[in-house]
């Protein structure tokens, strides 16, 4: 059984671009507002499982 993941809004926003098409899958990093001049920190936890 495959997995599957959902697209993000990457595919959409760079479809009228040659060198950029294609569809883009997947978490893409933090983003703030685009127009927030605030600066964002942002925390990650990583998990990892043994699976041998």
């Amino acid at each position: 059984m495959g997995s599957r993941q959902g697209i993000n809004d990457y595919t959409h926003w760079f479809a009228d671009d040659v060198d950029m098409a294609g569809d883009y899958y997947g978490y893409d990093g933090p983003c703030p507002p685009w127009n927030d001049s605030i600066v964002h920190h942002y925390g990650f936890h990583v998990y990892a499982l043994k699976l041998t």
